[in-house]
Order: structure tokens, then C-alpha cells, then sequence
């Protein structure tokens, strides 16, 4: 009996510990005006949000500033142009000889302002989950320049494994995504000084 209890003791023990390195690894947090998780990265461009919006927009830029594509492919680009709601891309990974790739669609492109894409088959990856979406956010500072935004979200509320999955990769994540808001700062202000 003495082992039962300490071997339930030791499982608890090792399940909060857990769960507090999670809590505190994560930066996928509430949005209270959204009702639910999201990881949100931004940085200020020194570009008109039209500049900023244009160049996201262009599939082929992506080799340029992300550190994670190494290419982007339109699949219906006979029927939506590039960068407009209904596009359908596939985002192939540096480094996989094109065997790790998922697809997003552009759900809503309101100019200079959002665009929002879904996220779906995803191949050959660890961690997989449903339901993702990210959304690029544009909107003017005091300056005049860009304020750009990065975020993923659940569309759905997610499966709890999903959920847990999103909290232990968020970090990852975000540093993905604050590299690429750099790159893109970067390309942008350095084409437009040049």
C-alpha cells in the first residue's frame, strides 16, 4: 500500500512539474477580445502599411525573409491571383528537399489591413494540429510607418492534445516568427533607402 501511495505521488509530482514547465515555456496566450489562445509577434516597419502589405502579399518574396520556406507555390493561380482571398499555396521547408510542406489558404484579404489564412495538410511534420490559422495584421503608427503583426490561433476550439501541442511549440514558434518580421523590416527599409 505504501508503494501504491507513493508511486500516485511521484506520477502527480512528475505531471505538475510538467505542466508548470509548460505553463511557463509557453507564450501562447488568452486573447480576451478574440475568446481564445494566440501567439502574436509584431515589429514596426519604417514603410507605408501599402508597401508592407504589397510585399507580403508576393508568394516568390518568401525566400527573401523567411527563415523556415524556402518557397511558396500557388496551386490555383489560374483561378485567384496571388496574395488575394481564395489563393491556395504550398510552403515547402529549408532543409527538407521539399518532403515537409502544408498548404494555407487566404481566407480574408482586407487591404492594408489583414490578411488571414488557413493552415492545413501538413506533411511530415513532429507536431501537427487543426484548425490553425494565422493572420498578418497591418495598421499605421504615429510615424507613418507599418505596424506589422504575426499571429496563430485555433479557428475551432481545439482538442485539448492539440492545444498542449500548440503550448509546447509556441516558442518555436514565436522565434520563427520574430526572425521573419526582422528579415522582412530589414528587406523593406533596405529597398527603400536603397
Amino acid at each position: 500500500m505504501f508503494t501504491d501511495r507513493s508511486l500516485l505521488f511521484r506520477a502527480c509530482l512528475v505531471l505538475s512539474l510538467f505542466f508548470w514547465l509548460l505553463s511557463i515555456q509557453s507564450v501562447f496566450y488568452w486573447n480576451p477580445s478574440e475568446g481564445a489562445h494566440e501567439l502574436n509577434v509584431q515589429i514596426e516597419v519604417d514603410a507605408s502599411v501599402d508597401q508592407v502589405y504589397n510585399y507580403l502579399g508576393n508568394s516568390e518574396k518568401a525566400k527573401s525573409w523567411s527563415v523556415y520556406v524556402s518557397s511558396i507555390n500557388a496551386l490555383n493561380a489560374e483561378a485567384y491571383k496571388d496574395g488575394e482571398a481564395g489563393s491556395i499555396r504550398r510552403c515547402y521547408v529549408k532543409g527538407s528537399q521539399n518532403a515537409q510542406f502544408w498548404d494555407e489558404e487566404i481566407l480574408i484579404n482586407e487591404k492594408n489591413h489583414l490578411r488571414q489564412l488557413s493552415i492545413f495538410n501538413l506533411n511530415n511534420f513532429l507536431l501537427t494540429a487543426d484548425h490553425l490559422i494565422t493572420e498578418q495584421r497591418y495598421s499605421e503608427n504615429e510615424e507613418g510607418g507599418c505596424l506589422l503583426e504575426f499571429s496563430l490561433f485555433f479557428k475551432e476550439n481545439p482538442s485539448f492534445i492539440d492545444q498542449l501541442k500548440m503550448h509546447f511549440a509556441s516558442r518555436i514558434v514565436q522565434n520563427i516568427f520574430e526572425q521573419n518580421l526582422h528579415n522582412i523590416k530589414l528587406d523593406i527599409e533596405m529597398k527603400a533607402n536603397a
